[in-house]
Protein backbone atom coordinates (compact mmCIF):
# COMPACT_ATOMS: atom_id res chain seq x y z
CA UNK A 1 0.00 0.00 0.00
CA UNK A 2 2.72 2.50 0.92
CA UNK A 3 4.61 1.69 -2.28
CA UNK A 4 1.51 2.60 -4.31
CA UNK A 5 1.10 5.93 -2.52
CA UNK A 6 4.78 6.78 -2.89
CA UNK A 7 4.59 5.96 -6.59
CA UNK A 8 1.51 8.17 -7.00
CA UNK A 9 3.26 11.08 -5.27
CA UNK A 10 6.41 10.58 -7.36
CA UNK A 11 4.44 10.50 -10.61
CA UNK A 12 2.40 13.59 -9.75
CA UNK A 13 -0.91 11.73 -9.60
CA UNK A 14 -1.30 12.70 -5.97
CA UNK A 15 -0.56 16.32 -5.04
CA UNK A 16 0.48 16.53 -1.40
CA UNK A 17 1.71 20.13 -1.40
CA UNK A 18 -1.56 21.42 0.00
CA UNK A 19 -1.21 19.14 3.02
CA UNK A 20 2.04 20.79 4.16
CA UNK A 21 1.12 23.82 6.25
CA UNK A 22 4.64 24.95 7.15
CA UNK A 23 8.27 24.27 6.22
CA UNK A 24 11.02 24.59 8.81
CA UNK A 25 14.72 23.89 9.21
CA UNK A 26 15.80 20.94 11.32
CA UNK A 27 17.63 23.30 13.66
CA UNK A 28 14.31 25.02 14.48
CA UNK A 29 12.24 21.92 15.15
CA UNK A 30 11.50 22.78 18.79
CA UNK A 31 10.62 26.46 18.40
CA UNK A 32 8.97 26.41 14.99
CA UNK A 33 7.76 22.82 14.86
CA UNK A 34 6.62 21.33 18.13
CA UNK A 35 5.42 24.61 19.60
CA UNK A 36 3.46 25.42 16.44
CA UNK A 37 1.75 22.03 16.49
CA UNK A 38 0.74 22.40 20.12
CA UNK A 39 -0.41 26.02 20.00
CA UNK A 40 -1.65 26.62 16.44
CA UNK A 41 -4.54 24.34 15.49
CA UNK A 42 -4.29 25.37 11.82
CA UNK A 43 -1.03 23.44 11.51
CA UNK A 44 -1.56 19.98 10.05
CA UNK A 45 1.74 18.80 8.61
CA UNK A 46 5.07 20.53 9.09
CA UNK A 47 7.86 19.57 6.71
CA UNK A 48 11.24 19.47 8.46
CA UNK A 49 14.18 19.89 6.14
CA UNK A 50 17.85 19.45 7.07
CA UNK A 51 18.78 21.53 4.01
CA UNK A 52 17.00 24.79 4.81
Amino acid sequence: MYKDVIAMIASGQLDVKSIITKKIALDNIIEDGFQALTTDKSQAKILVSPEM
